[in-house]
């Protein structure tokens, strides 16, 4: 995936909590989210430390790089992706 917008100091992850960061996001770039064998618990993009308005850019690169997701629970990508810009990010 490549994030854009990222002001200094910023920070996003994905992982299960701030003990456990998989990715941590913190300046504009290419990241790999690693492919999982399982999931256990809740698994999202979330704000390190973003207080107040932003405009930061997620986007699935087309080389076939993807957010891993619990295939038993329902969501898509996109149904996490449009969570992470709505709810995370955005507020």
């Amino acid at each position: 995936m490549e994030v854009k917008g990222i002001v200094d100091g910023q920070e996003l992850y994905w992982g299960y909590s701030a003990d456990v960061k998989l990715v941590n996001i913190t300046s504009d770039g290419t990241y790999d989210i690693p492919p999982l064998e399982t999931v256990n618990g809740n698994l999202s993009f979330r704000n390190g430390n973003i207080v107040g308005a932003c405009n930061i850019t997620i986007t699935q690169l087309p080389s076939g790089q993807s957010v891993p997701t619990k295939e038993n629970d329902g969501f898509t990508e996109q149904d996490l992706i449009d969570y992470v810009l709505e709810n995370l990010i955005t507020k």
